[in-house]
């Protein structure tokens, strides 16, 4: 059986990993022209995204557009491990429903333990931290688990998947 820490661990590197091979596509689709390679190694957000937008202009959708910039806000949200944030562009930018209440507990190390904290979460009886926006409030963990059992890192990996086909298209727009 899958530990939930092997779980997490998997979750935040499949996503880390994702928004790492968006931001590279990003910036290598960006060092391919003269006018944009000098933004090539600058800010993600401010200076890579409206070279590559303005670049592709003509072949880009608002859909294409409205994706890729917030793509790069979920890259942001994850290296930060600001997990409520990714929570809320996913529901409220992609329409996808992520947000699951937790409620937070003091995890012991043994298994028995962990078992007999996960019985007592199940069964309602830790505090309730849903509505909490800070992780110094619900804790880290509590944001980490939320964002596990709802499906957010899964669904954010298919946000960045799109972005990188995305880029993939650009190339052979591109190259034709």
């Amino acid at each position: 059986m899958t530990s939930m820490k092997t779980t997490l661990r998997g979750h935040v590197m499949g996503a880390g990993g994702a928004a790492v091979l968006l931001e590279v596509s990003l910036r290598k689709l960006c060092e391919r022209y003269p006018e944009s390679q000098r933004f090539a190694y600058a800010d993600l957000e401010r200076e890579v995204l409206p070279a590559v937008i303005a670049q592709f202009a003509d072949h880009l959708t608002d859909e294409d557009k409205h994706l890729l910039k917030w793509a790069v806000r979920l890259r942001n949200k994850i290296v930060h491990g600001q997990f409520q944030s990714l929570s809320d562009i996913l529901e409220r930018e992609f329409g996808m429903a992520v947000f699951r209440p937790v409620q937070s507990m003091e995890l012991p190390d043994d298994s028995q333990g962990v078992r007999d904290a996960l019985t007592s979460l199940v069964a309602g009886e830790g505090q309730d931290v849903h509505d909490q926006h800070q992780k110094k409030e619900a804790g880290t963990y509590a944001w980490e688990l939320e964002v596990i059992l709802s499906g957010g890192l899964v669904k954010a990996m298919e946000v960045f998947g799109r972005g990188i086909d995305l880029m993939d298209r650009l190339v052979r727009i591109e190259q034709s």
